[in-house]
């Protein structure tokens, strides 16, 4: 049980940082899009 609250802290603070990061991806990517 322990194991799993661990994944799921670690889950949660990578949903945190990967949020921030595919938002920054996105407007890049949108960008790149407008670019072409």
């Amino acid at each position: 049980m322990e194991g799993e609250a661990v994944q799921v802290a670690v889950r949660n603070q990578i949903d945190t940082l990967s949020s921030k990061e595919t938002e920054i991806l996105r407007t890049e990517k949108a960008s790149d899009l407008t670019k072409v």
